[in-house]
């Protein structure tokens, strides 16, 4: 009896350590990859998803809503080997707590979050993306093809990956960068600098219909200062396969199966 309970035992731990290893082996080839880029002399991106979820005035509400849990969930589990970060708020105040001072002045969340993600690029890299974008593949193609990360063009409106006539429009839903990009870099401090400005300036009640008209962060300011810049734009069809435009198009079973170009679909909810 007791030769056979050590079978047992014997074979159960077998089969644990058969499990571990294979999840362990799983793992190895991304990890692999990361450690080399990340301490070679090539540019690296790294595997990091960043989202954002904030109240009007940095609010201390940290819930997320199940549908936005929802989609964080299916990134995570096209991109098994990433990390993952939800910028809530209190984390924000955490981590950057001289920043959380500004942006507890500001009433529009969409404002806030356009500060944060400049600002967790630039600190972590990784890629960022707005709570309303959906997954449909793994982005790893993506970031080992442009080491020195992206930004993705909205207008125009093209099906191929690379772009062939120059951007109109610059997407800040998704952003792909080296940690201490001067891209990254140079979008946080002016729109820290503009919203410091403008905030001194602009009664309390105007402030959000004049983000929604005037420069001071989001696509025209991106738009703007990556035209200075070497990091690639790539196509619309990437991670904006429907356009804002006409959101009954944008139907995610339609695209799973499509283009070997398209990585994700936003839905345009205005999240972030």
């Amino acid at each position: 009896m007791n030769l056979r309970c050590s079978q047992v035992l014997a074979l159960c731990l077998c089969i644990l350590f058969l499990t571990l290893l294979n999840h362990f082996l799983h793992l190895l080839p991304g990890y692999l990859i990361n450690v080399k880029e990340q301490f070679g002399n090539t540019p690296y991106v790294p595997r990091i998803l960043h989202f954002i979820s904030v109240e009007p005035f940095l609010k201390d509400n940290d819930t997320i809503l199940e549908d936005v849990k929802s989609i964080i969930d299916e990134w995570k589990s096209i991109h098994v080997n990433y990390q993952v970060i939800v910028w809530t708020s209190s984390k924000i105040k955490h981590k950057f707590s001289k920043l959380a001072n500004l942006l507890k002045k500001i009433p529009n969340p969409s404002w806030i979050s356009d500060i944060v993600r400049f600002k967790v690029s630039y600190e972590y890299g990784g890629l960022y993306l707005d709570t309303d974008i959906r997954a449909i593949r793994s982005v790893e193609p993506l970031l080992r093809q442009f080491k020195s990360g992206f930004v993705v063009c909205e207008q125009p409106r093209i099906n191929n990956l690379l772009m062939e006539v120059p951007c109109d429009a610059m997407g800040t839903a998704v952003i792909a960068s080296n940690k201490n990009s001067i891209l990254m870099k140079i979008l946080f401090e002016k729109s820290v600098r503009v919203t410091q400005k403008y905030l001194h300036s602009i009664e309390p009640d105007r402030l959000s219909s004049f983000y929604r008209r005037t420069i001071i962060t989001g696509p025209p300011l991106l738009t703007n200062v990556n035209k200075k810049s070497d990091i690639p734009v790539i196509g619309s069809i990437t991670f904006y396969p429907c356009d804002w435009s006409d959101r009954s198009k944008c139907v995610y079973e339609q695209f799973t199966n499509g283009s070997k170009n398209i990585y994700a679909m936003h839905q345009w909810r205005k999240r972030w």
